[in-house]
């Protein structure tokens, strides 16, 4: 599939960039004229969550109880049961797909 090459190759180029998925229609190969394309990328770099939420203008906010919500889950995030968090996910994710 020449643009997952592409896109890999691009990835490839980022050091930051530690996994990159092609997903939905593209894909799977039933992209059709009308189709977007779906890459989820993980980085390397502390999600932006924090600086996005102090430092970012909020343009449109349909719940109030919804963006106290993510704040509130973003300040656990970072609380002191974060190590405890990354340690559990790290184990997850070495059981899934071994040491590597």
């Amino acid at each position: 599939m020449p643009l997952a090459d592409d896109l890999a190759g691009y990835f490839a180029d980022h050091p930051l960039v530690e996994l990159a998925f092609l997903f939905g229609s593209v894909g799977d190969g039933r992209a059709g004229f009308a189709s977007d394309l779906d890459v989820a990328v993980m980085s390397g770099r502390a999600p932006l969550l924090g600086q996005v939420l102090h430092e970012g203008t909020r343009l449109y906010c349909e719940s109030n109880a919804r963006y106290a919500e993510l704040i509130k889950r973003h300040m656990f995030d970072q609380a002191d049961w974060r190590p405890y968090r990354e340690r559990i996910l790290r184990e997850r994710r070495q059981r899934w797909i071994g040491n590597s």
